[in-house]
């Protein structure tokens, strides 16, 4: 649930080398979640301070203006150029926070995984109603990478079994389903939705040997090297359709979708 997430992991696949901030906050672990995940009725932003693990995310908004703080006063008067990687919750905790920041940091490359939040929180404000939460984060950034998976093995229960908590208009998960629309327009200019369900898939993950036994679908985006090096490449500025594996997804109009191509590790295509 860190908002920053480390690639470092696996900086060999990665070959991404930036200082790593982990922001982190008082949650649960994975069964307590579903059983403290938010209080009712919806409302954004939550009402209560602290209890649940999204009361307890909104009670932290103030740490997370104190990280931006920071990160102006090292940005400030110098090249530095600030990325973030949000996994799951952290998707929430960006979302909420970048709402609260009055004059937010020009943010470079934003990634955000598995996203635990709404997926219609990137359109277009004023298209449809009850979207767009997600604005504040694309607004000040260079550019926004969405990556989901149909096959994640979190999140449907979060769209389904916790469907109560979310956005009654837009329940859907948007690390499940991706945006909610690539017609012309919807999304903004900056931001563009990668479908990993070809790699972040069950057939696919117990083939990459870097995935330790038991990740789940939803985590395993930090350990595929395919994915790492999408990220690294990414961080590091190059075009939409200059990553490999890529490929543009037909169903959007607007093209700013892709599809991850699976490509088998050399270790294992030379095996066959």
């Amino acid at each position: 649930m860190n908002l920053f997430a480390g690639i470092c992991k696996n900086p060999q696949y990665a070959d991404y080398y930036g200082l790593v901030i982990s922001f982190d906050w008082p949650s649960y672990g994975e069964w307590d979640s579903s059983i403290y995940y938010s209080s009712t009725p919806h409302a954004f932003p939550p009402t209560n301070m602290s209890g649940t693990v999204r009361d307890n995310i909104n009670g932290t908004v103030g740490a997370f203006g104190n990280l931006i703080k920071m990160l102006r006063e090292i940005q400030s008067g110098s090249a530095v150029k600030i990325n973030f990687i949000c996994h799951s919750e952290g998707n929430y905790m960006m979302m909420l926070a970048m709402a609260e920041l009055a004059s937010p940091p020009f943010l470079n490359e934003v990634l955000l995984a598995a996203a635990d939040i709404n997926n219609g929180a990137f359109q277009q404000s004023g298209l449809l109603a009850y979207t767009g939460q997600g604005l504040p984060i694309s607004n000040p950034s260079n550019r926004v990478t969405i990556y989901y998976s149909k096959n994640d093995d979190v999140l449907p229960s979060s769209e389904y079994s916790l469907k109560e908590y979310h956005n009654p208009t837009y329940p859907a998960r948007l690390g499940l389903r991706g945006p909610y629309s690539y017609n012309i327009g919807a999304l903004p200019a900056n931001t563009w939705g990668v479908d990993c369900s070809n790699v972040i898939s069950d057939s696919v993950i117990p083939k990459i040997p870097q995935v330790p036994l038991g990740t789940s679908s939803h985590s395993a985006y930090f350990y595929i090297p395919q994915v790492l090096m999408d990220w690294a490449a990414t961080l590091t500025g190059t075009a939409e359709d200059g990553v490999a594996n890529r490929v543009l997804n037909p169903a959007a109009e607007d093209q700013q979708a892709f599809i991850m191509e699976y490509q088998l590790p050399p270790a294992v295509r030379l095996a066959r």
